[in-house]
């Protein structure tokens, strides 16, 4: 048996270990997930294999509100696909509804390309990381007690974006990346 098939044999015998699967229904399962259905909690439960070059594979579960479409567990395969090579982006964008509406906006509106997903991931995390709050919390600051856009805090954002990028471009990126990086963050705010 080859060393790829024990990974996989052990990934579906660590989901029957990490969380109980009896009673749930099996959505999707690639080489490095397994997404179940669990009704009865109406939660959707995500299983990844997190790095798997290591010799003991490290599993995260990721429960969410139980999507009610069938777009709705699409989505869901179409975001871990995209980020199989960065697979500890996963929890980062399936935790956020923001995020994860981004992502579906790829899905519906734009090429579906896998890429799309990753590069857009990880352009919207590093924003984040660079104001220290999730994508999530960042939309929710730009909006009022009505849930109308507030000008002046999108105005703030805006100047938040603008010295992140002035942080890349002093770290030597070039201005094309910075243009890209700017495009892809902007398309999420």
């Amino acid at each position: 048996m080859e060393a790829r098939e024990m990974v996989e044999k052990d990934i579906t015998q660590l989901d029957r270990t990490l969380y109980p699967t009896e009673g749930l229904r099996e959505i999707a399962r690639g080489k490095c997930y397994t997404v179940y259905d669990d009704a009865s909690r109406e939660q959707a439960i995500v299983m990844v294999e997190l790095h798997p070059k290591k010799s003991t594979p490290e599993i995260t579960t990721i429960k969410l509100k139980r999507p009610r479409t069938k777009l709705g567990w699409k989505l869901i395969e179409y975001i871990i696909e995209g980020l199989r090579h960065c697979r500890t982006l996963i929890p980062f964008v399936l935790e956020n509804e923001s995020a994860t509406k981004f992502m579906e906006y790829l899905y519906r509106s734009r090429s579906r390309s896998i890429e799309s997903v990753k590069t857009y991931a990880y352009a919207i995390k590093a924003f984040c990381n660079y104001v220290g709050k999730g994508p999530d919390e960042i939309l929710g600051e730009c909006l009022n007690p009505e849930g109308l856009q507030d000008e002046k805090k999108v105005l703030e954002l805006s100047k938040k974006l603008d010295d992140y990028l002035g942080e890349l471009d002093a770290s030597d990126y070039a201005p094309i990346s910075l243009r890209m990086r700017q495009g892809y963050i902007s398309w999420q705010t």
